[in-house]
């Protein structure tokens, strides 16, 4: 009787033992995961764009931390300026 209550203890104490370990698995790779996502979005985006100047395409690159619909059109207002085409 001891022998089958012993074991009983015994295998709840590793069950519960698991689960916690998983547990903090589980947090461990999901806490990994945020901060990966939070590094991807707090990096400068680079938008690409070219402009006539002239005589010739001139490519140019704008950086951003949001890069969303308005990016090309700040690439080009950028390139414009900085060529001396428009102030």
């Amino acid at each position: 009787m001891k022998k089958k209550i012993f074991t009983l203890v015994a295998l709840g104490m590793l069950t519960l033992a698991s689960a916690a370990n998983e547990k903090s698995e589980t947090k461990e790779v999901e806490k990994a995961k945020k901060e990966a996502s939070d590094k991807k979005k707090n990096e400068e985006k680079t938008v690409g764009c070219s402009i006539w100047d002239g005589n010739n395409w001139v490519r140019h690159e704008y950086s951003c931390f949001f890069c969303w619909g308005g990016a090309t059109n700040g690439c080009i207002a950028e390139a414009v300026k900085e060529l001396g085409l428009a102030q």
